[in-house]
Parts: structure tokens; C-alpha cells; sequence
């Protein structure tokens, strides 16, 4: 059991490493595209401060502080950084299905899924990952504990979204071609991940906790990380596990509808 725990993580290190050299061939290209999303998403925090400006004591009398805003913001960039930097070919595993390139990574000894996911990383996603903790250490009043615990809350919710978009892209097996499902569901998660849990309606919460899972990818962790709580702690442990789980379940059930593409393809 530890010997391929082992095997998995150097397994993982090596594709980071091929990742990193391959982004690394072009060098401005690389920190242009990082510092560019830094700067984009860095638009957002003075879109904010004209908010809060204008509508502050709106926003205080609901109990909404700043801090409390730009955390959600870390929060989120940070977790789709991780995701996107480290688990990107989650994203990508509706075309390796309808294209057939799934046929090469069923072929290694190792879990398949874990080498797809692995298999991928965005460039800009780097830029997403530090954005987030930029913001945090600018506007969230910051502790060791804190920082262990927003660093806890980065890799659960990363893990959870791509196990979202591995149970979004497996529809391929299916349909044909998920991607555009899944793309859908990213930009949901994103689009309502990044305001408040408190301006939304009771009927609109049901939906975040269900169809679109915002709730278990930013809410509840940014409430651990502000008043953390040991059983709230377990709860997204076990949601995580449980994403997991139902991730690689739909895949395998996928799998077994799998028709070869028959490409004959290398990966590096």
C-alpha cells in the first residue's frame, strides 16, 4: 500500500516536472500568461472597492465585511489555480473520449483517471494560484493557523472541482460529447463561487448545495477558515472523499461503454 502511494506521487512529480519544463521553453510566454490572469482577476478587487464605496453600509448591515469578500475571491482563484495547475486534464477528459485518446493511458499499470487528470496543466492557472493568496495576505487578517487552513481549504476545493469536472466530462461516454456541459458547469461554479453565500436566496442556497455545488466548494470552507470548526472540518473531509469516489465510480461505469479510437498516439 505505501509502495504505490509512493509510486503515485513520484508519478505525479514527474509530470509536474514535464509541465513545468515544457512551460518553462518559453519563458516570457510562461510569466506573461501568469502575470496576465494575475491582472485580470486583480480588475475585480477595485470593481469591489467601488462597490463597497458606494453600497458599504448595505453591505455591513447584512454582515458582510470586505475581508470576508476578498476571501471568497482568494478562495476561488486559488482553488481553480490548483485545480487547473495540477489536475488539468480533468477538464480535458471529454475530448480524450470522443477522440479516442483515452486508449493511451489505458494502457499503463496505473489508475487511469489519475493519469489523465495529472496529464494536463494550465499555463495561466499559476497565476490564479498565487492571485489567491496575494489577496489573502493583503486583505484577510492572517495567522499560522489561518494559513494552514486556507492552504487545507485550496487543495479539498481544487480536488472537488475537478472531481466535478470528472463526473461532467465522463457524460461523454454517453452522449458523445459532454464538453460543452461541462464547460457550463465550470462557469456556474466560477460565476456563483466568487459572491457572498449571503445575498442569495433560501431556494437559490438548495440549488448551490446540489446541482451546482458551490456551496461545498467555497462556502463552507470559507466559513471554516474564518470560525473553524472540527466537525465542519470532517464534513468537508468526507464530502471531498465522497466526491471523489462518485468521480471514479463514473468513470469506471463510463469506461465499460468505452469504444477504442484506435489511435495510435505518444504522450511525453
Amino acid at each position: 500500500m505505501s509502495r504505490s502511494i509512493t509510486n503515485y506521487w513520484k508519478t505525479f512529480i514527474r509530470y509536474l516536472a514535464l509541465h513545468l519544463q515544457s512551460g518553462m521553453e518559453y519563458q516570457r510566454a510562461f510569466w506573461l500568461q501568469v502575470a496576465g490572469m494575475m491582472l485580470n482577476n486583480g480588475a475585480f478587487v477595485v470593481f469591489w472597492k467601488v462597490i463597497y464605496a458606494k453600497f458599504g453600509q448595505s453591505f455591513a448591515a447584512s454582515g458582510i465585511a470586505f475581508s470576508e469578500v476578498m476571501l471568497i475571491w482568494a478562495l476561488a482563484s486559488s482553488s481553480f489555480g490548483f485545480c487547473f495547475a495540477f489536475l488539468a486534464g480533468a477538464r480535458e477528459l471529454s475530448s480524450y473520449i470522443y477522440t479516442g485518446k483515452l486508449d493511451v493511458y489505458l494502457l499503463y499499470p496505473k489508475n487511469p483517471l489519475y493519469l489523465v487528470a495529472i496529464s494536463k496543466s494550465q499555463t495561466s492557472a499559476w497565476g490564479d494560484l498565487a492571485y489567491g493568496y496575494i489577496l489573502y495576505f493583503l486583505f484577510v487578517p492572517v495567522t499560522a493557523w489561518s494559513l494552514i487552513t486556507f492552504t487545507i481549504m485550496v487543495v479539498l476545493s481544487g480536488i472537488f472541482m475537478a472531481s466535478v469536472m470528472v463526473m461532467a466530462n465522463s457524460l461523454s461516454f454517453l452522449w458523445g460529447n459532454a464538453e460543452d456541459f461541462a464547460q457550463t458547469l465550470l462557469g456556474g461554479l466560477v460565476m456563483f463561487g466568487i459572491y457572498p453565500e449571503r445575498i442569495f436566496s433560501t431556494e437559490m442556497k438548495f440549488l448551490l448545495f446540489s446541482v451546482i455545488p458551490v456551496g461545498f466548494l467555497i462556502y463552507l470552507p470559507v466559513r471554516a477558515i474564518l470560525h473553524f470548526n472540527p466537525w465542519l472540518m470532517i464534513l468537508l473531509l468526507a464530502t471531498n472523499a465522497a466526491m471523489v469516489g462518485l468521480a471514479w465510480l463514473t468513470f469506471r461505469l463510463g469506461l465499460s461503454r468505452y469504444e477504442s479510437g484506435n489511435l495510435f498516439v505518444a504522450t511525453r
